[in-house]
Parts: structure tokens; sequence; C-alpha cells
């Protein structure tokens, strides 16, 4: 996996780590 996709992967996990915890749902 590209560095470049793995940080953005990691980026989004981060980001939807709060609304995924309320809302329930796993990012893709």
């Amino acid at each position: 996996m590209p560095k470049a996709l793995a940080s953005v992967q990691s980026g989004t996990i981060r980001l939807w780590e709060i609304p995924s915890a309320k809302l329930k749902i796993v990012p893709l």
C-alpha cells in the first residue's frame, strides 16, 4: 500500500473516530 494512501486512510479513520463512536458506524 502506497504511503500516501495509507496516510489518507489513517487520517480518515482519525477524523471518523468520534463520529463513528456516536453513530456506531465503521468507516470503510
